[in-house]
């Protein structure tokens, strides 16, 4: 297990209203893009999310084509296993991820303490 000290930067941060909006637009133009040239698009099947990937990756391309700063880093949140308890908002396994698109945006790395005999 390795811990990391990131700086998110730029981040497509899908905690965030903007971000959400960004995703959604760039899921509409990805669709139109596969209709019209009469192909499937991908799939999410379980845990391989391919339309998923498709679309953040289409996000960036988009952004790189209209000369906007690239994303350092996109954040999302999770929500996966069972109810905390009867009705719950919360689910036991929920958690965020973190893709670092931009190396310098990792300062620095290190083993959690209690894990430098493992």
């Amino acid at each position: 297990m390795v811990g990391a000290i990131i700086d998110l930067g730029n981040c497509l941060d899908l905690l965030e209203a903007e971000s959400i909006q960004i995703v959604e637009r760039s899921y509409e133009m990805l669709k139109v893009n596969f209709e019209t040239a009469n192909l499937i698009p991908p799939e999410n099947k379980g845990a391989i999310r391919r339309l998923d990937c498709a679309t953040i990756n289409h996000a960036h391309a988009l952004r790189s084509e209209q000369r906007e700063p690239e994303f350092d880093t996109v954040r999302a949140a999770f929500f996966e296993g069972e109810p905390l308890y009867q009705n719950a908002g919360f689910q036991k396994r929920t958690h965020v991820q973190i893709c670092v698109r931009t190396p310098k945006q990792i300062l620095g790395y290190f083993r959690p303490i209690g894990m430098l005999d493992a």
